[in-house]
């Protein structure tokens, strides 16, 4: 299953990747998207900023030899904030969704099928 990150992707390149999704499915398929997320409590958002800015990065350079990817995950991560836009994208294609949060919001999605 090919992995998509869903916060570096621009609106137009999530209105084509809507757009694809709703074009490959037949009726009945599903689909879901996940992705990290910025948590709605300030206290669980401090702990995992810290720990999504300090912490993967110094563990990805061991388990991984180069962790600079790592290095920017909090900053899109705060920029993307969570998936509702997203999902609204893909209602806006006609697909019906259903909103999920994971984990105090540190991770949010939607899932569903093709009517």
């Amino acid at each position: 299953m090919p992995t998509i990150v869903l916060k570096t992707f621009d609106t137009e390149q999530l209105q084509v990747l809507a757009t694809e999704t709703k074009r490959i499915l037949k009726a009945g398929g599903q689909f879901s998207f996940i992705e990290v997320s910025k948590p709605t409590n300030k206290i669980v958002s401090q702990l995992y900023s810290f720990y999504l800015g300090q912490i993967i990065p110094v563990l990805g350079k061991p388990l991984l030899g180069n962790p600079t990817e790592y290095k920017m995950l909090w900053r899109y991560t705060d920029k993307f904030d969570n998936a509702k836009r997203v999902e609204k994208i893909f209602k806006n294609q006609g697909l019906t969704t259903k909103n999920n949060s994971y984990f105090y919001g540190c991770s949010t999605g939607f899932s569903r099928h093709k009517q």
